[in-house]
């Protein structure tokens, strides 16, 4: 029971470390929840993979259950980041995309690669690890890079300038084209 509380209290500090630079780096308590029910939802997934397969929570898997944290965020912080310094809110999904887009797909690629490699490990604790690795990255990149997008096209920060104005109204008040957010949508999808 103390590995148990143990590792709780080790995620609940992590998810709070992150919550605090997610705020601090972006301003926006917008950006910050959507970042934050990302990584809860990969630190959920993973969790319930590491159940249903039968690991049993000693030692490896507290230190699994607490770095999971760290390792979901960096995808999403990545993302978030690009979002929040994007020209204009109908294009900052794509822009986010286009600017983070490479560097989060090649992070995942390499990191699930040598997750990959030690799978075949002989040694429990490296294999178990690299199972770690391999559903860490594909959660996470899945997530940040499906779900994040989708949540931020609906609930995402108004820019600067429109703080407190209608979302499909410019500068004169008017309304703009309504299919922007269904755009942005779809932009989120293809990619």
């Amino acid at each position: 029971t103390n590995i148990v509380q143990s590792a709780y209290s080790s995620a609940g500090v992590s998810f709070a470390v992150a919550l605090f630079v997610l705020v601090v780096m972006t301003r926006s308590i917008l950006l910050t929840i959507s970042s934050v029910v990302t990584i809860m939802a990969v630190v959920f997934v993973i969790g319930g993979i590491v159940v249903s397969i039968g690991w049993d929570l000693n030692i490896l898997e507290s230190i699994i259950v607490s770095i999971s944290v760290g390792l979901s965020v960096d995808f999403t912080v990545h993302y978030s980041h690009s979002y929040l310094h994007s020209p204009d809110k109908s294009s900052r999904i794509t822009y986010m995309y286009k600017v983070m887009g490479v560097s989060v797909a090649t992070g995942a690629f390499t990191t699930f690669i040598s997750g990959a490699a030690l799978c075949f490990a002989q040694t429990l604790f490296y294999y178990q690890f690299g199972i770690f690795l391999v559903i860490t990255m594909v959660f996470s990149f899945t997530f940040s890079t499906f779900l994040l997008p989708s949540i931020l096209c609906i609930f995402g920060p108004l820019d600067d300038q429109n703080e407190g104005k209608d979302d499909n109204q410019n500068e004169t008040g008017t309304d703009e084209d309504s299919s922007s957010k269904g755009d942005m949508v779809a932009a989120s999808v293809s990619i």
